[in-house]
This record gives structure tokens, C-alpha cells and sequence, in this order.
């Protein structure tokens, strides 16, 4: 879908999990996207793929494809447990020599609050186990970005000054600047 002269956009769909079991027999199946990519890639800057929280062959097919990751985490246990086998993940894709050259840029700490010292503490913890892995941006939680998801517009077109907008600002200039 082209959204402007500058961005086209592929929205994810529920039949893509009819796809992901169509994978499992395929040849070839970890560089499925990567083929496809390497078709389209001259003609963007930057493609950025978002994935579902899996660990599935969707995710692998990103790895593949991908020059670097941002790991997103919220503050929760079993986010920052995930992180680790996300890591493990990006290093069987080095291991296996399905892509080498995949770079973990950092990550993304989402929904983030001061109303409890619990995010503070989950934060202060993913710095603590991946001290080698910078935490690029701190998306605060806000009832704007609720409401711009509930009625399918970018938070950037529901609120531009709201410290997510700002926040989602700040990490895409952090990109641009270190994305070659």
C-alpha cells in the first residue's frame, strides 16, 4: 500500500498464519523473504519488518533478511525473559550461516510508566544482564497511543507533541544517523 510518495507499507493479516504453516514444508524456507527483499530492496532507504512476538519462521525469515534488529521489551518478566531467546535465536542465525552479519543494534523499552517502580526496576535489570547492549529509546506508556491504535492512525497524525510521538521521533532520527 503506498501511504505517500516516501513510504509504502505491507499490513500484516490473520492470513498469514495459513502462510507461516505453508513454510514448514518448504524448501528453502529461512530464505523465503530474504529472495523476495533482495527483488525490492533498491528501492527504499530503509525496510523495516516488525514481527509478532514469536519465535517462529517468520521471525528466522526476518533474521535472515535483516542487516540489523531492535529488540523491543516492556516491562514485564516475561518480556525481558524473551530477550534472551531472542538473542539466542539472532545467534543460531550467525551459527548456522544463514546471516553473519546480523548486528543487534539495542533495544527499545515500551510502555514505560512512573506510576510504579516496577518498569524503573525491569529497565535497570535488561541494563544489568545485556550491559553491551544499549537500550536506544524509552517509549513512555500514554493513553494516546491507545487511542491512535483503537482508530488505526499513526500516533504521529493523532498527537505530534504527546511524549510518545516525541519518543517514536527521537528513536527513527537515532536510525536514520546510525543505520548505513
Amino acid at each position: 500500500i503506498k501511504i505517500n510518495d516516501r513510504l509504502d507499507l505491507i499490513p500484516s493479516h490473520l492470513q498469514l498464519s495459513a502462510v507461516e504453516k505453508m513454510l514448514v514444508n518448504a524448501y528453502a524456507r529461512e530464505m523465503k523473504l530474504k529472495n523476495i527483499i533482495n527483488q525490492i530492496k533498491e528501492n527504499y532507504d530503509y525496510i523495516i519488518i516488525d514481527n509478532a512476538p514469536s519465535l517462529g519462521l517468520f521471525l528466522i525469515n526476518s533474521l535472515v533478511a535483516s542487516d540489523y534488529i531492535i529488540i523491543p521489551c516492556e516491562p514485564s518478566y516475561f518480556s525481558i525473559a524473551g530477550v534472551q531467546l531472542m538473542l539466542d535465536t539472532v545467534e543460531e542465525v550467525k551459527e548456522s550461516n544463514l546471516n553473519q552479519k546480523i548486528k543487534v543494534l539495542g533495544f527499545i523499552f515500551n510502555k514505560y510508566s512512573k506510576q510504579s517502580k516496577i518498569p524503573q526496576e525491569r529497565l535497570d535489570q535488561l541494563k544489568q544482564l545485556y550491559p553491551d547492549i544499549p537500550v536506544i529509546s524509552v517509549i513512555p506508556r500514554t493513553i494516546t497511543v491507545e487511542k491512535a491504535e483503537r482508530e488505526g492512525k499513526p500516533v504521529f497524525k493523532f498527537n505530534a507533541n504527546n511524549p510518545a510521538s516525541v519518543a517514536f521521533s527521537e528513536l527513527a532520527e537515532w536510525v536514520i544517523k546510525n543505520v548505513k
